[in-house]
């Protein structure tokens, strides 16, 4: 999955553990450019 996202892309995906609280970061939802969802909605609702 990865090469694929590099190669749609041109960049290599991050994996960053976010069950830390000491993460570096805050995400809701993870972007992706020029991929597509096989889900319908991003988000259930």
């Amino acid at each position: 999955m990865a090469l694929r996202i590099a190669h749609v892309t041109g960049h290599e995906p991050i994996a960053l553990d976010l069950s830390e609280r000491s993460a570096p970061i805050h995400a809701v939802q993870v972007v992706c450019p020029g991929t597509h969802s096989r889900m319908r909605r991003a988000m259930p609702r």
